[in-house]
């Protein structure tokens, strides 16, 4: 029991059924409260899809006996898709904004770092080459340097986009609880 009330009691009970005389000074302390606000936690992914398309071909072809020279010709383009989260249900109309600003602000300009990222796929490569054999052995050869080509090109591009992640946003919206 605090002081003052102690007092007040002690006041009571000296005084009976007695008419309060004086009152006691103050000011009085109030029970201290405390309160605690967590940030509400929010987690959402974005999304970006690489479609990639290849070929390839030969040009300036000169052929003597079973001996051929020319150019391997390749071409390499990605295309992509972004998808982003909706907004989550039971915001406040103060939080709203703020997840929205984040989502289509803030993860979409980390989803356009992949995509550049992707893009770094796209180009043409013209590569000289001479390969002996028959023209099935050479066309067989020719797609099969293209092929492997392809994968470390898709391969080099993907990791550019691995490397952004893993990638987090702070919403803050603390400001909302006041």
């Amino acid at each position: 029991m605090s002081p003052p009330q102690a007092q007040l009691l002690q006041l009571q009970r000296s005084a009976g059924n007695a008419a309060v005389t004086r009152m006691l000074d103050g000011p009085f302390p109030g029970r201290e409260h405390s309160s605690t606000a967590y940030g509400r936690a929010f987690n959402f992914k974005g999304k970006t899809d690489a479609s990639y398309s290849h070929s390839w071909d030969h040009q300036n072809d000169v052929v003597k006996g079973n001996k051929v020279t020319g150019d391997l010709v390749e071409e390499y383009s990605v295309s992509t898709q972004i998808t982003l989260p909706p907004v989550p249900d039971g915001l406040s109309e103060c939080e709203m904004p703020i997840v929205e600003d984040a989502i289509n602000n803030k993860l979409n300009a980390h989803e356009l770092d992949h995509v550049a990222a992707f893009e770094t796929y796209n180009g043409s490569v013209t590569k000289p080459f001479s390969l002996s054999g028959t023209a099935d052995q050479v066309t067989a050869a020719l797609e099969a340097r293209h092929q492997a080509n392809e994968k470390k090109r898709r391969a080099a591009a993907a990791k550019r986009s691995k490397a952004l992640d893993p990638f987090m946003i702070k919403v803050n919206t603390s400001s909302c609880d006041e």
